[in-house]
């Protein structure tokens, strides 16, 4: 399945008219990898732009931490207690992006 075409699934639930922010993260590794400081990459967003935004992230991650599976590409934003207006999503157990609504 295409990147796009998963983020989109992944997403569809969101509001088609609210605004989100996107998130990432900085990571360091010490022999398995560690979420450090999280930064916004995007404010504003549509529902419809999400896949864009998350393919740049995609191609970042790829290159500077090594290619991650698109089937892998899950939300895990209920396994970590937020609720369904969040979308938490991570590739081989890699964080990629966290969505959430602009305030």
């Amino acid at each position: 399945m295409k990147l796009e075409t998963k983020v989109k699934h992944l997403t569809a639930h969101l509001s088609p008219s609210a605004l989100f922010i996107v998130q990432a993260y900085e990571m360091t590794y010490d022999g398995g990898w560690s979420v450090n400081t999280p930064f916004r990459i995007a404010s504003g967003v549509t529902r419809e732009e999400l896949p864009g935004i998350v393919r740049g992230r995609w191609e970042v991650i790829a290159a500077n931490y090594g290619r991650k599976s698109v089937s892998a590409l899950r939300d895990v934003a209920n396994d970590h207690g937020y609720g369904p207006q969040n979308v938490n999503l991570e590739s081989d157990y890699f964080p990629i992006v966290a969505i959430f609504p602009a305030r």
